[in-house]
């Protein structure tokens, strides 16, 4: 859910400039490193994925949990650093990354019982 809202709402939104742009037609330095901090974050989260599925596999519950709980606070702090748009203004992404951020804080906090009931629909 998360890499689709990504790149509709913000990859693809993000200012369009060539290399023969002056360096005064570039986007901002913090434009610049909230694009790259996004896109290291989505390389860092499939890292992360592939280190949780390695845990899922050995069926090792503690690792698990605590991988899932990072994968979580990683995925809420990218959100939150681009949660407004480029021009630094809230936009449907805005008010979608609110309830995005509030519902995976929810599945962070269960209790792994309730986790349970969750796979299993």
């Amino acid at each position: 859910m998360l890499f689709p809202a990504l790149r509709k709402r913000r990859i693809s939104t993000y200012p369009p400039f060539t290399r023969l742009d002056t360096t005064s037609s570039l986007p901002p330095v913090h434009q610049i490193k909230q694009f790259s901090d996004m896109l290291a974050f989505c390389e860092d989260f499939s890292t992360a994925t592939d280190d949780l599925a390695g845990a899922l596999y050995d069926r090792a519950p503690d690792p698990v949990q605590t991988k899932m709980e990072f994968m979580i606070a990683m995925a809420c702090r990218c959100v939150d650093r681009v949660k407004k748009s480029w021009n630094g203004e809230d936009d449907e992404f805005t008010e979608w990354s609110g309830k995005w951020v509030a519902r995976a804080n929810e599945i962070g906090d269960m209790a792994p019982e309730e986790e349970s009931k969750l796979t299993q629909r």
